[in-house]
């Protein structure tokens, strides 16, 4: 079994497996329940005596809370106790674990199997038993079908294709396999087939992001189907719609300068011409005037309906599916109307140039021919108008339609917010009799009504702005009809024009007309160019308000995670202040076991020791567990045997094997003094090496780690704590530094850090840093050390995308400042021509005016042309950093993995040894009774056949130490880090189905030990690898979040080990389950969530946020 743990998807469709939730429906998933109906034969895994108190023993480490607590008490009480608890209260705890085991899962299965649970809740403890025995199997396939069938309602040929495979086949092993695995597989294939297609048909800024997606990772290619696309063609349809109000600037501005030059012949010329070519003319110019103004209607128009899809697409997001239904209409009545609009304007164009064609082919014959054609295209023009139009009508009432569909979304967000303020009274209510669950309601409550408020209004304004879409759309409609009415007129004049071709008519007159006709078309070519400088501000606002949705949406959910994380740390802290005192009383207890068994008193010996016993089955210690179980299994002797010596070699045993998994993930020098350290006849070496050697043997790496670290200038709070322990010069303040001080120091420095980036950087840089700084710190450490540059590489694409529509509108403006001057210029001839000498030199000084201005648009073009090569070199530079980023992040997280793998070796070399000498002291106790010894002499020989056993794991465990730091210091000499091989790009258990039992609880013991506790020993995985020359941030980059990667990956190991081991039935798996989902989430802390009441909703409300979809900064910032 493969789980990639730094993945978000990955971790999560593996937890789905565990916490019983997909995407398409909330369900359980059980991959191995099909055990229960034949379990295959396999050895008690437990290797106790035959004996009630073993029983005892095994149901503590199998049941629930209930179980646990009540075989706690009994196991620490008389033979009685024993007997009540086996013969009543397992039974009767069993069946409350079962009752709170399906309550606490309504809320996560699919309709099925939630249906069954409360039929079973319904029907007392037999019905429970019954579904959970087997009960509960009808009810998940169910459930899987629908989540199946959802799953392909959705996606695409290849999940299709293998969830219909799925459902042929038809059972368990296959849905769950589709839902786990195969359906994620396949979307990859159908997201690279649609990034594909668009890449194919897409404009430049789209093909961009296309390519730049398909030779990146999944979630660049998710997200750029997500948002990545849209963002591009949006700016596509900028670019697209500039260029083309450009190319007006420019034909019109050549128009002017041949108009002027006309206007200067006629002045020389003053001949006539026909008068019905003249009359004719007049007429197409009446048209021409009257389509100009439909064009300027229906860019009105379009505009509006711009305004109005943006703002629906904005407001709708976060309301209902309804109201999305709303924003896809108006964006469809919004491109409608802007196709009408352009269509409109294109007839506008077609009729100038048919009255242009008119007047030359009046003063011309043989340019006849061209009238006629130019004739043409503008009827064709005219009737490509009238489809587009056609086009924006049934837009529009398709709009109307979803508006409707928005305002029911209103009515249920509404809804949604009067059951808000109720929960909030009831709150309020409440908060005399229970504070701390009072003050939750009501920070869910509030929660409830703000995203309730947010809903109304948006599902409001979705309404009212598909309806302003619909509107605007049909004022398109009308203009693009009207237009090409006038253009279809033009065209009637421009052939009527072509009869009377050649005839002379007063070119005196001539020279004005042409001189205003050069005018217009000047005045044309400045009004296309302040369209384009419109086009490009509505773009420019319109990718900022989506930019500023996605940021509050962010800053939303990054203030849940920020309220989990405290609540985690707190409960972390709480933890081990009660590990503290635990252990604490735990000392006092055997403390006085071993007073009272010197001083004789026996029976008092045996119960203050199985007291003491209970508390230690709950450790950390592998072999101390297994002799705690042990001893309590047994007689009082065992108990006094367990006093006398079992515990402390026990004790010794777990710092041996400790000593052993440093060598295995330290450097060479700490692991060849752990070698001396475990060849040491002192029997407390080991432990004197966990807490002093192994600091001592690290301080010359320590400190060459430092140093290398303010290389490569950190933070100011990591470079003060860096310098300090430096400057104490001892090994501990450089451990100290590097296991505790610098975590704390970059979370200081990465606050900061992020802060000073809403100063300087880019709008997408800038949103992402709002929504960490909300957030909890490790999605801080994240954004800084690997999403800043991702950004960054957006915020180039962003300014180059600017610099270049604007150096294309700069260019435009100087064409169109050009045109006038060539106006101003045949104004003044023609002034000149009538004998107006004051007229003449005021359109001289327009011209020269005109002239200063295009030199400036000139200047401008250049400058903005600079600026897009320059954002396009930084866009390119950002990207190099991004993936050095991300090389340096794959590396902390195969040094992680690589931690978590050997973790998970020496929990296995450790438990196989414990379980083994546990076994051997069964079968020397057996064999003492059956020979007819009493129960001292029993567990005298118990004890002894665990001590041989105990010497043959040392000579084997001194071995495996020698041969790891031989091997470490192998990789060190020829610069290898072992850590950063793509075989630990996933964290591999290799485990068989017969093992799944015997590992459940030790993962979890060592997933909580890698997450909470700050020793040597969980410190010392996160170095592991790493070469002299390899720069400091990967490792630190490790430390930072290595050991709560580490303990994610061992929390998801946890809950496949509860679940495949004990099944449904397992209380103990369900909190596995849960906790494993919130580990991945928040890198590692999630597990302390069950040892603080009232905490399990805020848990619940991340899951379903992982599971409902987040947003794209949120998606971003966890997608790797």
């Amino acid at each position: 079994m493969d789980t990639t743990y730094w993945s978000r998807r990955r971790i999560l469709g593996a937890a789905a497996a565990t916490a019983a939730v997909v995407t398409t429906s909330s369900l359980v998933l059980h991959p191995t329940a099909a055990w229960a109906d034949t379990p295959p034969p396999e050895a008690d895994p437990f290797r106790l005596p035959d004996t009630d108190r073993a029983k005892v023993v095994k149901a503590w480490v199998l049941g629930g809370n209930a179980v646990r607590a009540a075989a706690a008490a009994a196991l620490a009480g008389s033979d009685a106790d024993v007997q009540h608890f086996l013969a009543v209260k397992l039974a009767s705890e069993t069946a409350v674990d079962n009752r709170a085991g399906l309550v606490g899962r309504l809320a996560t299965v699919g309709r099925g199997t939630r249906r069954e649970i409360r039929t079973a809740l319904d029907n007392g403890d037999a019905a429970v038993s019954a579904f959970l025995a087997g009960g509960f199997k009808p009810a998940l396939v169910e459930d899987l079908r629908v989540a199946t069938a959802a799953t392909i309602a959705t996606g695409g040929k290849a999940v299709t294709k293998a969830g219909n495979a799925a459902l042929g086949d038809g059972s368990q092993a296959a849905l769950e396999k589709f839902l786990t695995t195969d359906r994620h597989t396949a979307r990859l294939e159908d997201m690279r087939v649609e990034a594909s297609k668009l890449l194919m048909l897409a404009g430049p800024e789209v093909q961009k992001y296309a390519n730049r997606a398909l030779s990146g990772s999944e979630a660049e290619i998710e997200w750029f189907l997500d948002t990545g696309q849209h963002i591009a063609r949006a700016r596509d349809q900028e670019r697209s719609r500039i260029e083309e109000l450009v190319a007006v600037a420019t034909r019109e501005g050549r128009t002017a300068e041949a108009r002027t030059k006309q206007a200067e012949e006629a002045c020389a010329r003053a001949v006539e011409a026909a008068a019905k070519a003249k009359e004719a003319a007049e007429t197409a110019e009446a048209e021409a005037r009257l389509a100009e103004n439909d064009v300027v209607k229906a860019a009105q128009a379009a505009r509006k309906a711009a305004e109005a899809s943006k703002g629906a697409s904005d407001a709708a997001r976060m309301a209902t599916n309804a109201a999305n239904a709303a924003i896809l209409a108006s964006r469809r009545a919004a491109n409608a109307a802007m196709a009408a609009s352009q269509a409109a304007a294109a007839a506008g164009r077609a009729a100038s140039q048919a009255f242009r064609s008119a007047i030359d082919a009046s003063k011309n014959a043989t340019l006849s021919g061209k009238a006629k054609d130019d004739a043409a295209w503008c009827r064709k023009i005219a009737a490509h108008a009238l489809a587009t139009a056609d086009q924006a009508e049934q837009a529009a009432n398709a709009a109307q339609q979803c508006a409707d569909v928005g305002s029911s979304a209103a009515g249920a967000a509404r809804q949604a917010a009067a059951t808000a303020e109720a929960a909030q009274r009831s709150a309020e209510r409440s908060a005399g009799v229970a504070g701390a669950e009072a003050a939750e309601a009501r920070r869910q409550a509030q929660i409830a009504a703000a995203n309730a408020r947010i809903a109304t209004n948006a599902a409001g304004t979705a309404q009212a702005l598909a309806n302003a879409a619909a509107n605007a759309a049909r004022k398109a409609r009308d203009a693009a009809r009207s237009a090409a009415a006038h253009a279809i007129k033009a065209a009637e004049a421009c052939e009527w024009a072509v009869t009377y071709a050649g005839q002379a008519v007063d070119y005196a007159n001539k020279s004005t007309e042409f001189a205003n006709q050069a005018t217009a078309a000047a005045d044309k070519a400045t009004a296309a160019v302040a369209e384009a400088i419109q086009v490009e501000k509505d773009a420019r606002a319109a990718e900022q308000q989506r930019l500023d949705h996605e940021t509050q949406r962010a800053i939303e959910e990054m203030r849940l995670f920020a309220q989990a994380e405290a609540v985690e740390r707190a409960a972390t802290q709480a933890k081990r202040t009660q590990a503290e005192q635990t252990s604490q009383a735990t000392k006092d207890l055997v403390a006085q076991a071993e007073s009272l068994l010197r001083g004789g008193n026996l029976a008092a010996a045996a119960a203050t020791g199985r007291k003491a016993a209970v508390a230690v089955m709950d450790s950390l210690g592998i072999w101390s567990r297994e002799a705690a179980q042990f001893a309590l299994a047994g007689t009082d002797a065992d108990v006094h045997a367990w006093i006398d010596s079992d515990r402390q070699i026990a004790q010794r045993q777990d710092d041996r094997e400790s000593v052993v998994h440093l060598s295995r993930v330290s450097p060479s020098k700490i692991g060849f003094a752990a070698v001396q350290a475990l060849r040491s006849s002192d029997p407390d070496a080991a432990t004197t090496f966990l807490r002093t050697g192994a600091v001592q043997a690290a301080g010359m790496d320590n400190r060459v780690l430092v140093t290398r670290l303010l290389g490569e200038k950190p933070g100011r709070a990591v470079t003060e704590a860096a310098n300090a322990a430096l400057n104490a010069g001892t090994p501990e303040a450089l451990h100290q530094f590097l296991f505790s001080t610098f975590e704390k120091a970059q979370r200081e420095d990465d606050a900061v850090a992020t802060a000073a980036l809403l100063e300087t950087a880019g709008p997408y840089t800038k949103a992402h840093a709002q929504a960490v700084l909300e957030g909890p710190s490790w999605m801080r450490r994240r954004f800084i050390a690997t999403v800043q540059y991702e950004t960054a590489q957006l915020d180039h694409d962003f300014a180059t995308h600017v610099a270049a529509m604007q150096g294309a509108i700069a260019a435009a403006a100087k064409i169109a400042d050009k045109a006038q001057e060539d106006a101003a210029r045949a104004q003044q001839a023609a002034a000149t021509a009538r004998n107006a000498g004051l007229e003449a030199q005021a359109w001289a000084g327009k011209a020269e005016a005109a002239a200063e201005r295009a030199a400036t648009s000139a200047r401008q073009a250049n400058t903005y042309a600079e600026q897009a090569e320059a954002s396009a070199r930084s866009a390119q530079a950002s990207a190099d950093q991004a993936k050095q980023a991300a090389a340096t992040a794959r590396s902390a997280a195969r040094s992680a993995n690589y931690s978590a793998s050997q973790a998970l070796k020496s929990a296995r070399s450790a438990r196989l040894s414990a379980t083994s000498a546990k076994e051997s002291a069964t079968q020397a106790r057996a064999s003492a009774i059956q020979a007819g010894r009493n129960a001292a002499e029993a567990a005298g020989a118990a004890s002894q056949a665990r001590l041989e056993a105990k010497q043959k794991r040392d000579a084997e465990a001194t071995a495996t130490a020698e041969f790891e730091a031989n091997r470490n210091a192998t990789a060190e000499s020829t610069g290898t880090n072992v850590a950063d091989t793509s075989e630990n790009d996933s964290l591999t258990l290799g485990l068989s189905k017969s093992e799944w039992k015997d590992w459940a609880h030790t993962t979890h013991e060592w997933a909580f030990y890698a997450g909470v506790s700050a020793s040597t020993l969980g410190a010392a995985g996160v170095i592991v690898g790493f070469t002299p020359l390899a720069p400091a941030a990967p490792v630190l980059l490790a430390l930072a979040g290595g050991l709560s990667i580490t303990a994610a990956g061992l929390d998801v190991v946890s809950a496949f080990c509860y679940f495949n081991g004990y099944g449904w039935q397992s209380e103990e798996f369900q909190t596995a389950a849960g906790t494993a989902v919130l580990s991945v989430m928040t890198f590692g802390l999630g597990r302390n969530l069950r040892y603080v009441p009232g905490v399990s909703h805020a848990a619940g409300e991340l899951t379903k946020s992982a599971f409902d979809g987040f947003g794209a900064i949120i998606n971003r910032l966890t997608a790797h």
